[in-house]
């Protein structure tokens, strides 16, 4: 997705920022959760724009700490 935004940003004139706003996590034994609020923002010569977007990744521990799951909210 990153390469993507980057590829659109390098063929305007728009500037696209990537970024995270919050993120906490819950930790358990073999389980855990981190919960991220994304953002994107872009801006031409005249407008601002910028969109959040809430995700949740579970990770589990199998040798090694794995994600498993990643859910838009």
């Amino acid at each position: 997705m990153l390469d993507e935004l980057k590829a659109r940003e390098k063929g305007s004139e728009v500037e696209i920022e990537v970024g995270i706003e919050k993120f906490t996590t819950e930790s358990g034994k073999n389980v855990s959760t981190a919960n991220a609020e994304l953002y994107i923002s872009y801006s031409t010569a005249s407008n601002v724009y910028r969109e959040s977007l809430n995700w949740r990744f579970t990770f589990i521990e199998q040798n090694g700490w794995r994600l498993c799951e990643a859910h838009k909210e």
